[in-house]
């Protein structure tokens, strides 16, 4: 029997739980910053009051996977493993594929 995970969105971080598995992806916090307005090799454009007009963000996240000791000798430990696996991957496709706001 596999279990329905939880999810938890915080602010700097999503949790998908259940009894076997947490998956734990963590805001990184090392964040490069940009001012330049994309597509204009470089300008950085400023508003009237002398800030900047664009701000970019750039950043990643860390991902952490724990299999609690008490369930790690499931029968159907390969099923969460391979789950594991698929929701990686396809949270690594998602955030790569995001294209930036214009």
């Amino acid at each position: 029997m596999l279990y329905r995970p939880s999810l938890d969105i915080a602010r700097r971080s999503i949790v998908i739980q259940n009894p076997v598995c947490r998956i734990r992806w963590n805001l990184d916090t090392n964040v490069v910053l940009s001012h330049v307005q994309a597509g204009t090799g470089g300008e950085t454009p400023s508003l009237p009051t002398g800030g900047p007009r664009f701000e970019t963000r750039m950043g990643g996240f860390n991902t952490e996977v724990t299999y609690f000791r008490f369930r790690s000798q499931n029968s159907e430990i390969a099923k969460y493993r391979d789950w594991v696996s698929r929701v990686q991957a396809d949270m690594h496709e998602w955030f790569e594929s995001a294209q930036p706001a214009a």
